[in-house]
């Protein structure tokens, strides 16, 4: 059985004696979870960019934030 593990290690002395603490921790569904948010990011890109309507996005202020390529047209 394999897992996607993040691993850290830390050494100290304890009554005269190095000792070693190791904690493993499974991070499959993190990055399960990356990957997914990745191809939403590139699907919505992809939309973004080729969309014949303009799209835009300001915040509560009004100011635009993001506006499609299809201003330009």
């Amino acid at each position: 059985v394999g897992f996607s593990g993040e691993v850290a290690a830390s050494i100290f002395i304890s009554g005269g004696r190095k000792k070693v603490i190791v904690a493993v921790r499974d991070i499959s569904d993190r990055l399960q979870m990356e990957t997914q948010l990745r191809e939403s990011e590139t699907k919505y890109r992809q939309i973004f960019e080729n969309i014949q309507d303009i799209f835009f996005q300001t915040d509560y202020a009004g100011n635009i934030l993001e506006i499609s390529p299809s201003i330009k047209r």
